[in-house]
């Protein structure tokens, strides 16, 4: 008797357990919470620019007037393919899009041309921690 008792106890408590464990994955009203891993999303959206993967580019794209072919022009510099390869998730810095956080990927090339004429270029690409991922929320380019 004393070990089905014991039995029983340990059921209950497992069972508590495991309760407990699947609320921190459930939100209020027991829908379960997905956790996205941003720093994967990061590395799958470089690895689309470098193999001119459209599909993904697009998928992850939320910015308007912007599409793969658009991004993948921006990225046929040498400079600022270089750039993006290089920065890790943790580089992206914290900036603002219509006042929601975003994160910030900046490449920057100047120089000057055989003229001695000095140029500025850059291209500037906002993400956002959102509920179905990292998504590319705008895009800017200047120069």
């Amino acid at each position: 008797m004393k070990k089905v008792s014991l039995l029983l106890t340990a059921a209950a408590f497992s069972m508590s357990a495991l309760g407990l464990a699947l609320e921190a994955f459930e939100d209020k009203d027991g829908n379960p919470i997905q956790r996205f891993d941003y720093e994967a999303d990061f590395e799958a959206f470089k690895d689309a620019i470098v193999k001119k993967d459209k599909e993904t580019i697009d998928f992850m794209n939320k910015a308007d007037g912007t599409d793969a072919d658009l991004l993948l022009l921006y990225f046929e510099d040498p400079a600022f393919l270089k750039q993006l390869k290089a920065t890790k998730y943790s580089d992206l810095t914290l900036s603002d899009f219509n006042g929601t956080p975003v994160l910030e990927f900046s490449a920057e090339v100047s120089g000057s041309d055989e003229e001695g004429n000095e140029y500025e270029s850059g291209v500037f690409l906002y993400f956002e921690e959102s509920g179905s991922g990292l998504k590319l929320v705008n895009v800017l380019a200047a120069g």
